[in-house]
Order: C-alpha cells, then structure tokens, then sequence
C-alpha cells in the first residue's frame, strides 16, 4: 500500500470509529459509552480506539471538527476559510473552522458561517444535542468557547483598523491605543463569544429541527454588526472630547 493509499485507509478507520460513538451518543448519555462498545460496534479492536483518540472528548472534537469543515469546505472560497496556524498536539490545521468575510465599506459579514455551524449540528441533531447537554470539564461547549474567542478578538482588531482607515497616522495610533488597550477587547470577545455559543446551543437543545431561514436570516450578522456599532460609537464619544 501507498503512502497515500495507507492514509485514507487510516483517516477511513478514525471516521468508522467516530461515526460508531456519534451512533451509541445518539441514544444513550455521553458518559455511559465506553471504549469497549464503540470497538464491538465497529468489530475492531480497542487498540483502534486508542491508535485515532486518546479518549471521548477527543472523539467529540474531531468529529464536530470534520462535519463543519466538509460543510464549510463544500459553502465558501477557499480564500475566505481559516485554519488553525498552530499544528501542535490536539488542533486540527488540515480542517478549516471559520470564515472570515471583510467586504469593501468595512462590514464584516459572517451570517453564512453562523448558519453553516448551525446545520452542520443539525445533521446530527441528536447527537449533539446529546453532546451539548453534557456539561462537564472539557465539553464541547468549553472547546467551542476556547476555539472562538481568539477569532472574535482578530474580527474586532480587522474592524477597528477598518474604521481607522484612511485617518492620519498619528490619529490612528492614538484611537488605535485608545480602542485596544486595557481588557476592553477581550471583555467584547469574551461577551460575543458566549453569545454566539449560546445561541446556537440553546436553539439546538430548545428549539424545533425545522425553522424558516427567513425568519431567522436579519438575525444572523448580529455579532459583527454590533461589534461595528460599539466601535462608532466609541470613535464618537471620542471626538466630543476637548
């Protein structure tokens, strides 16, 4: 066997594996599945289990991981998808995550993404329903979180430099500073995150598998158009200054 071909054969094993667990996590408690049924379901052997994963949360990670990308990857340019830089232990830098759409005018527009990770949950609704409603050290959720925020933080930074554009350099240190320093942006990442997580799980857990996308589409670029307005508003308050 090819190096190539001994590669699918291995990626084609670690999805068999996590398409068992997603299967036995559909219809019975996160922290009820064992290592054991997940290898009798895919008649392999523990060892095969532990050759892909360390242990469940890993599995429940590159899962989510896999189906957004495939969606991601089938919706929007290459150009406009983002990959994590880092290749170190538990990232996954060949599976893209994030969008990143900056249009002319300064407008970030991401309601295509947010709706993509909500029908790529959608898929396997129960499942992640399932996921999601277990909370626990290390959840999906907590990982959700920690993979989000420092892109929320860089769309804030884009967004600020957007406004600046076109400003003297010196005025654009100085708002620069004045917008970025102290915990400001990270309290904004910090609060957008969790509300984007929130939405999304509370609207997989609470609400019915079947909405209308035009009830919901004015919606959806909420995150970043408020980002966009709090920072006018800041530049503004600024410039009443003496």
């Amino acid at each position: 066997i090819n190096h190539e071909g001994g590669a699918r054969m291995s990626f084609e094993s670690k999805r068999c594996v996590a398409e068992a667990f997603a299967s036995l996590a559909s219809s019975a408690p996160v922290d009820k599945i064992t290592v054991g049924m997940v290898a009798e379901l895919t008649g392999k052997h523990r060892k095969t289990f532990y050759y892909h994963f360390t242990d469940k949360r890993e599995v429940i990670v590159w899962l989510f991981r896999y189906d957004l990308s495939c969606g991601l990857m089938e919706r929007f340019d290459e150009a406009e998808l983002v990959f994590e830089e880092d290749a170190g232990a538990g990232t996954y830098p060949a599976l893209p995550f994030y969008v990143r759409n900056l249009q002319q005018g300064g407008r970030m527009y991401n309601a295509p993404f947010f709706d993509e990770v909500s029908r790529s949950l959608e898929r396997r609704r129960t499942y992640y329903r399932n996921v999601l409603s277990h909370h626990s050290p290390g959840s999906l959720e907590d990982y959700l979180y920690r993979l989000y925020q420092p892109e929320i933080k860089r769309d804030i930074g884009l967004l600020i430099e957007c406004r600046l554009e076109g400003e003297d350099l010196i005025d654009q240190a100085d708002e620069l500073k004045l917008l970025t320093g102290g915990a400001g942006v990270d309290f904004l990442a910090e609060m957008f995150t969790g509300a984007f997580i929130q939405r999304i799980v509370k609207r997989l857990i609470d609400e019915p598998a079947q909405r209308s996308l035009d009830e919901v589409r004015p919606f959806e670029n909420i995150v970043h158009d408020s980002l966009a307005l709090l920072i006018n508003r800041a530049l503004e308050l600024r410039s009443l200054r003496p």
